[in-house]
Parts: C-alpha cells; structure tokens; sequence
C-alpha cells in the first residue's frame, strides 16, 4: 500500500471526531459560525447560493442535515432547530429526499415566498381569504411540521373548502385522514435542482482517479450547468446527508463519497 494511503488511513483511525467536519483546519467555515447559534448557521447556508438568494426563482430554503457540515454539535443543531420552530422563527418542512432530509424556512422568508408565488400564478385574482387567515392565524404561531384537524378547523374554524384551497395554492400537502403537511409552495423545483447538484459532484467525485476529490481544487471547477445552487451550498448538503465525508490530508480536506 502506497504512503499515501497509509498516511488516510492513519487520520481515519486517529481523529475519528475531525473526520465529519474538520471544516475549522482548513478556514472553510468561519469559526463563529462552527460553534455559534442555528439562526446564523442558517443565514450562512442561504447566503452560499447566489442563484437562491438573488434569482427571484427560489425561496430561501436551507436543508436541516446542511446545518450538520457547518456546526461543531449535532447536539446544537437539533436542539438550535427546535428552539427556533417552537418560538416560530422557522419553519421545518418533510421533503421527497429521505425520512430525515427536511427544509427550514424563516417564517418572514415563507411569508413572503407565499405571498410572491402567489401573485406569480394567479395574476389579477385577489388572495382568498382563506390564504390571509392562513398566513395570520396559522402561521401566527408556532407549529410542528404538521397541521391538525383539531387546529385547523376545529380551532380556526376552517372549512373543508377552505383545506381545499389551502392545498391547491401548495401551502399543506395531504398526510392523512385528518393531518396535513406544511408544505412550500413550487418547492418541487428546488427539490429538483438539489437532487441534481448531488449528483452532479458524486459523479465528479467518482471519476476522478482515487475517487477523492480536494475540497478547494472542487470550488477552482467550473461547475456544470446542472450545478444551480454552485459548490458550496451542494457540498455542505452532501456531507450533511453522510453522501460525501470528509478526509484531513497533507494537502487540505479531501472529500470522498460514502460507501463507494
């Protein structure tokens, strides 16, 4: 076996608590960031993306498992994340990824994106009263990734029209007899792009020669035009999602896909 790989074979054994994210040997992740509060995290993570934050195109969406790749503590993050919803700052969402892969939206982002999306497909036509009451009343106070039967209509006295409605704007999403999902509007086209920026770098990762690709000489690429959300934002969703894990060498963080 070469030096080489003896040398990351060595670092695996020996630095078990780095491999995930050593983000702090390299400066990739500023250190307030690494060991601040959720809330910051997530502006970061949605401020790596251009195309999100300045297309028009996109709600300002942060997957939960990216805080993971940016912050020293699971711990922090789930504990961060649910402080966060239950005082109804954000918003989490269940997503078509993965049983655990959810989106976080600040509730002002989600609002807004409502609203925007809204004016966007029905042009001229005045916001139903049951999308204003939704936005005040509902989202006035702090919910679970869920809505109930119980505290829609039974409590706010919505109707079953109006649940319909609700659903066809894209705000709740059928769970089951009785629960809904919340729910992003038009989010199946990030979704989309997200599934192919994931792919887009395993398959980068997998031609190259030793299957392992260094983390700066990745950002030096020009990305794909399948790329959307650029480098950053896919590579921090990666890790997080355990697709792609980190390595320390001699010459910096070197990224390699899971089980391959």
């Amino acid at each position: 076996m070469s030096k080489r790989f003896s040398s990351l074979k060595s670092a695996e054994r020996t630095k078990k608590k780095c491999e995930f994210v050593p983000w702090n040997l390299e400066d990739l992740v500023p250190e307030h960031i690494q060991n601040g509060n959720v809330q910051d995290a997530l502006k970061y993570i949605c401020d790596l993306s251009p195309y999100i934050k300045h297309s028009g195109e996109m709600p300002l969406i942060a997957m939960k498992n990216q805080l993971y790749s940016v912050m020293a503590s699971r711990t922090a993050v789930d504990q961060g994340v649910s402080h966060l919803r239950e005082t109804g700052v954000i918003r989490v969402f269940k997503t078509s990824l993965g049983q655990d892969q959810f989106c976080i939206m600040f509730t002002i982002d989600y609002i807004k994106h409502i609203t925007e999306q809204f004016k966007a497909t029905c042009k001229g036509e005045e916001q139903p009263k049951c999308l204003t009451r939704f936005l005040e009343e509902v989202l006035s106070n702090p919910t679970d990734i869920t809505v109930e039967k119980e505290f829609l209509i039974d409590k706010h006295g919505f109707k079953d029209s109006d649940v319909t409605e609700l659903i066809k704007i894209g705000v709740l999403n059928v769970k089951d007899a009785g629960s809904w999902w919340l729910a992003i509007p038009s989010v199946g086209c990030f979704l989309k792009l997200l599934r192919k920026g994931r792919q887009a770098i395993i398959q980068i990762i997998r031609r190259t020669k030793y299957r392992e690709i260094n983390y700066k000489m990745l950002l030096s690429r020009k990305p794909p035009t399948s790329l959307k959300f650029g480098f950053q934002y896919h590579v921090h969703d990666l890790i997080g999602a355990d697709l792609v894990r980190c390595i320390n060498s001699t010459t910096g963080v070197l990224l390699r896909i899971v089980n391959d």
